[in-house]
């Protein structure tokens, strides 16, 4: 089971590396490929999203994203 963990700061060199604020195994999208989640509010300006998973046709996804949260 996922649990995240509580940090001290979240304005660290080790935190930027390995911060985790989240962990959504089953999200599915809509069939306007769309996708909805929440995580907790950090105070940071924006998220880098490792995305990872599978198509309907089986084709392996692995992208990173960085969101901006302004």
């Amino acid at each position: 089971k996922f649990y995240l963990p509580k940090y001290n700061t979240n304005n660290t060199p080790f935190y930027n590396a390995y911060g985790v604020v989240g962990w959504f195994p089953r999200i599915k999208p809509s069939s306007e490929g769309r996708v909805k989640f929440y995580v907790p509010y950090t105070g940071l300006q924006e998220l880098k999203l490792h995305i990872e998973g599978m198509t309907s046709s089986g084709n392996f996804v692995s992208q990173i994203a960085t969101v901006s949260l302004n």
